[in-house]
């Protein structure tokens, strides 16, 4: 009996080590193909993310503009930049 275990385990633990790794490898090949197929279904929806992805980009590119701005505009008057945000908020 203890002969019988012994085998089993001796070719038993590689079997399932090799069979584990395979069923790993077809599950994430069948994520990718899963994945590249939600893509290809809906274009419509790739092409709205790409558009608000470039406005994203617009709006914090405005943003910073509006900072470096607020920044000029405190270094002209020698006032704190903090300063000039409070009264823009008092002020709109």
């Amino acid at each position: 009996m203890a002969g019988m275990v012994a085998i089993l385990c001796v070719f038993g633990v590689p079997i399932i080590a090799i069979l584990t790794r395979h069923q790993q490898k077809m599950a994430a090949i069948f994520q990718q193909n899963q994945g590249l197929a939600n893509q290809q279904e809906n274009p419509q929806v790739a092409q709205e993310l790409a558009e608000l992805r470039g406005l994203i980009n617009q709006q914090a590119i405005s943003i910073d503009n509006l900072v470096a701005s607020q920044r000029q505009l405190a270094a002209k008057l020698d006032v704190p930049s903090a300063d000039i945000s409070q009264r823009l908020a008092e002020h709109p």
